[in-house]
């Protein structure tokens, strides 16, 4: 790749001395700072061509880190390297800035990632600070021109400006301090559009806190940071038991990194009102739906998309999370497509069932709450709800909610919400853990002495729900499917929410209400049998 550039009264660049370099990382490490990818360095730069300006491309699992938290201060020598080095290229990695969003957004859109190409981001981020540094400090900013850009010493800029050469010297530390300073206010800028930007591609968050994950959540982000790790992760439990919540919590944990230049979200729909799972042609062929459209591919998914698709996660470092992969017919076609389309990209696979073993992937089995994490999610829960008798009785109750629910987050939601209307005796039953289908005979249970107790409008808006998207419905719309006036709707609404069968998703600007996988198909298989 070459560049000229006729406009500019000095080069962006030109070939240098080849120099000996430490990475970016390495300088990171001595500051006390961290890369987006944990405890991994960047190889020195490729050798410099014979053919002057053309770089090899860098390794395809040695992409850019970003740093994380930069101060001004960290950035002045980094600046100050970058600016001496203006027509240098080489083995010059600890010279430029491409550990900025700002270098690195420049970079990407040129195609490959090469020595020519970051030396050409870094020189346009250094020029964009002299623009705005002139704006405040016009002298710093002809002494910075004069001593880099046009290559003039201390003593020739001195004799220009009628200065001393400590004057210089000074207006110059100065002048790099202000533009790191400004570098990093725009910095900060981009990198809050770009997890904004990447968060709006996630789902409502259906959870206000969790419990009992930050284990799994640091575990997680290390297999999905590590260049050199599984691309392909499978978060597996049963049902009820935290793995969307989860995933979102850990995607939003990683996007902050910056090491993923893409975050998709996938979720897979559950099977028809009538309860039919789909076969596995059309599970597949739905799934390629939603992924062409959230790369923004138009128009019917042939065999030439499925290419595109898997040429575009394998260029560039992106996140598939993939959330409710239930079943064979998912299964069948779907999991031997992932294995073939991750490169450098992760893919984050949540369900209920493992994959097949023939696969190469890294598995995380998602198990219940243990006892104490258990007890904070009840007492939290009852709380919440102005249940004393849990909160400042013995542990009996709790002790009770948690041997019979199994540690299952979803079940004690559902348990203590009940708990306002019904005695934990009755509730509870005579479950045990080794009742054969425990955990469905506990959910079927669970859901119809909640049925019972509900008013009936409460009973119209849970009936009306599986109508709703996965990533739920705006109220006014399920005001109108289920027929009810609006003061008698948001009443309605409000019980629904208080016994932990709707999830509050969406913004306090824009609300969605949805239900959980178990109560949708609760409502589909059970519920519908149960009305006269």
């Amino acid at each position: 790749m070459v560049f000229f550039f006729t406009t500019l009264p000095y080069p962006i660049f030109t070939p240098g001395i080849w120099r000996s370099s430490v990475t970016f990382c390495d300088f990171l490490a001595k500051s006390g700072k961290t890369c987006a990818i944990p405890n991994k360095a960047l190889p020195p730069l490729p050798k410099h061509d014979k053919v002057w300006g053309f770089q090899a491309p860098l390794p395809k699992n040695e992409r850019m880190s970003v740093l994380q938290h930069p101060t001004p201060e960290d950035l002045v020598p980094y600046i100050h390297e970058a600016f001496r080095n203006w027509t240098t290229l080489g083995g010059i990695q600890d010279v430029l800035l491409e550990a900025l969003l700002l270098a690195k957004g420049r970079v990407l859109p040129m195609g490959e990632v090469t020595p020519d190409a970051l030396r050409l981001a870094t020189n346009q981020v250094l020029l964009t600070g002299l623009e705005e540094l002139e704006k405040q400090d016009p002298e710093g900013a002809r002494v910075l021109r004069a001593r880099f850009l046009h290559g003039h010493t201390i003593l020739q800029v001195a004799q220009d400006l009628r200065l001393s050469e400590d004057q210089i010297n000074q207006r110059q530390r100065k002048a790099l301090h202000t533009i790191a300073h400004l570098l990093i206010l725009r910095e900060k800028k981009i990198r809050q559009s770009f997890i904004e930007t990447h968060e709006r591609n996630l789902p409502p968050k259906n959870y206000f806190q969790l419990f009992g994950l930050e284990e799994a959540q640091h575990t997680l982000a290390e297999k999905l940071l590590d260049p050199h790790g599984y691309p392909l992760i499978n978060l597996v439990g049963i049902g009820g038991i935290g793995k969307t919540a989860l995933a979102q919590a850990l995607t939003r944990r990683v996007i902050p990194e910056f090491y993923f230049e893409r975050v998709l979200w996938i979720r897979m729909e559950s099977p028809t009102l009538s309860g039919n799972a789909p076969t596995p042609e059309l599970a597949y062929a739905a799934f390629l739906t939603q992924l062409a459209q959230a790369l923004a591919f138009t128009g019917p998914v042939t065999p030439a998309t499925e290419h595109q698709i898997q040429h575009l996660l394998q260029a560039a470092p992106c996140l598939l999370v993939i959330d409710n992969l239930e079943g064979e017919a998912e299964a069948k076609n779907i999991w031997p497509y992932l294995q073939r389309l991750v490169g450098i990209s992760k893919i984050l696979v949540t369900s209920r069932v493992r994959p097949p073993k023939e696969l190469d992937l890294y598995t995380y089995p998602l198990a219940e709450l243990g006892p104490a994490e258990a007890r904070q999610l009840i007492l939290s829960q009852a709380q919440n709800l102005g249940l004393t008798n849990l909160t400042e009785e013995t542990e009996a109750p709790v002790e009770a909610i948690y041997r019979t629910t199994g540690g299952n987050p979803l079940a004690i939601k559902l348990v203590v919400s009940l708990a306002r209307d019904l005695s934990l005796k009755k509730i509870l039953g005579d479950f045990t853990r080794k009742k054969t289908g425990r955990v469905e005979a506990m959910y079927t249970s669970i859901y119809q002495q909640t049925w019972q107790v509900l008013p009936p409008e409460a009973k119209a808006i849970l009936q009306a729900m599986p109508l709703a998207s996965e990533s739920g419905a705006l109220p006014e719309q399920i005001q109108a499917m289920c027929g009810l006036a609006e003061d008698v709707f948001w009443e309605a609404l409000q019980t629904l929410i208080s016994y932990s069968l709707l999830e509050v998703l969406g913004t306090p600007q824009t609300r969605r209400y949805g239900i959980h996988g178990l109560t949708r198909s609760f409502i589909q298989t059970e519920i519908i049998g149960w009305l006269p």
